[in-house]
């Protein structure tokens, strides 16, 4: 079975799709969840209209990541998408926590619920959120924004069926206590979820190496592949999805200059195809720098300027 690529344009529209049943979802949730007095369908309203909100910072933040590089953002703003990301996180967090202390004064003080109208609203938003969680399932690997997106689609169908579940269980003995419970079991998975993307944002945002990326292991295998060459002063980061780039001193021996264009023409390739390492900037020294530590440091500058 052939898969074809999903195009730019394509996810753009899956979002604004999942972005829209979303929407619904929590709109008919919060309506049915005062309604029935479910604890538990209002908490799902609530995660939902986050995630409403989350998604429509999804697809402003891909508008903005797609224009190209300028001259005041040279990189582009593929940037703004890893902060969507992260806002979208740390909302989910703040949301999640909502969550568990309202469940949790539900528990001590459990209250009747109306579950007819909770088992067809829940069964509905499970099937809603399923089929935009599959929407996006295909493109989240290396997008930490949809990655976001995917994954509060996929927490929403999981809390819709724990709701639906604490429903239809409503009426055994322990029955009215299944639907606070449950509010405290989606505002768990919530924050259990988020965290990780909470620090991969954060770590590209701070600039640091992307986390599958050892920066000594990275120098040795180029010193071994490409002997005698020693890189040194380096800098590895990530400026937004699937955008890594690197610098780096690269010591050579006395080489002329299309030999040394050459050599880092292979490392390039080396970098991109071993390390996915896309934007490369070397400087070749043959004399060597004054310092060979591996990572750069910065140096101030002294005097003041006329």
């Amino acid at each position: 079975m052939h898969h074809h690529p999903i195009t730019e344009r394509s996810v753009g529209i899956r979002l604004w799709a999942s972005l829209c049943l979303n929407g619904a979802i929590a709109c008919t949730e919060l309506i049915a969840g005062l309604l029935s007095g479910s604890i538990a369908l209002l908490a799902d309203a609530v995660h939902n209209l986050g995630d409403t909100g989350a998604l429509a910072l999804s697809v402003f933040a891909r508008a903005l990541g797609s224009r190209p590089p300028s001259f005041r953002y040279t990189y582009g703003l593929k940037r703004f998408e890893v902060l969507a990301a992260f806002l979208n996180a740390v909302m989910l967090a703040v949301i999640a926590i909502f969550i568990v202390k309202q469940a949790q004064s539900r528990l001590l003080h459990p209250e009747p619920i109306r579950t007819g109208i909770i088992v067809v609203v829940a069964t509905i938003a499970f099937v809603a959120n399923c089929t935009s969680a599959l929407l996006l399932r295909r493109h989240d690997r290396h997008d930490s924004n949809v990655r976001t997106a995917f994954l509060h689609l996929v927490q929403d169908a999981i809390s819709s069926l724990i709701v639906l579940l604490a429903a239809v269980l409503a009426n055994t003995t322990v029955g009215r206590y299944l639907d606070p419970v449950a509010g405290i079991v989606i505002g768990i998975a919530v924050l259990a979820g988020v965290f990780p993307i909470i620090r991969e944002t954060l770590s590209t945002l701070l600039e640091g190496a992307p986390d599958d990326i050892e920066i000594s292991a990275l120098v040795e295998s180029v010193r071994q592949r490409f002997h005698p060459v020693r890189m040194h002063h380096v800098h590895v980061w990530q400026v937004g999805p699937g955008q890594r780039a690197l610098t780096a001193h690269l010591a050579v021996q006395n080489i002329t200059v299309s030999q040394a264009e050459a050599l880092c023409s292979a490392i390039r390739l080396y970098l991109m195809e071993s390390w996915r390492i896309q934007h490369v900037t070397f400087e070749p020294e043959t004399k060597g720098c004054g310092s060979e530590a591996m990572l750069g440091a910065w140096v101030p500058i002294c005097g003041e300027r006329d």
